[in-house]
């Protein structure tokens, strides 16, 4: 809803598209699939959010600790190729 008050009209009038179309290729991800990735790289993960309960809040912040670095530099070396 804030958007759609704010930039979405503004985008209309300069525009006349619908800046709807625009955010739902922005965000990809949810943050729960978001939450899942982190899990699996980080052994402490701490959440914040900005609303009421997560799912229904405007923006969210996860706060990362304890990497299992030996992981993260497989994965890396694994999507490397796909980088390229």
């Amino acid at each position: 809803m804030g958007w759609t008050l704010t930039t979405g009209l503004e985008f209309r009038i300069r525009h006349g598209l619908d800046y709807g179309v625009l955010m739902r290729h922005e965000h990809l991800n949810t943050a729960d699939e978001i939450r899942m990735v982190l899990q699996t790289f980080f052994a402490g993960i701490r959440t914040r959010f900005f609303g009421i309960t997560p799912a229904l809040s405007f923006y969210q912040f996860f706060e990362c600790r304890n990497a299992d670095r030996e992981l993260c530099r497989r994965y890396l070396e694994s999507a490397s190729p796909l980088l390229d």
